[in-house]
């Protein structure tokens, strides 16, 4: 991955002690510290991500409980919310 506007590319390999040289894919995106990054400094996909998973988390409470008040419901999405986002490694204060 490269960050920033350079142009400027390397090709990365290694060499396998037998001598045979395999060559290392450029990724468009990196994970540090739990936390998803582009080339470009963006944090869309990670985003992305969250929003896709505390929509399925929403969807599955929906589901499964059809009469909920709304403080049963927010206790529940709280939970399971906190359940996803540590079983990420994010930190949740």
């Amino acid at each position: 991955m490269t960050i920033g506007k350079s142009d400027i590319r390397h090709d990365y390999h290694m060499t396998k002690q037998d001598g045979t040289v395999t060559n290392i894919e450029r990724s468009k995106s990196e994970r540090d510290l739990g936390v998803l990054v582009d080339e470009q400094l963006n944090f869309a996909e990670h985003i992305h991500k969250i929003l896709c998973k505390a929509n399925g988390i929403m969807a599955v409470i929906r589901k499964t409980y059809s009469d909920l008040d709304i403080n049963c419901f927010l206790l529940l999405y709280k939970h399971l919310s906190y359940l996803t986002m540590t079983q990420y490694g994010h930190c949740i204060r």
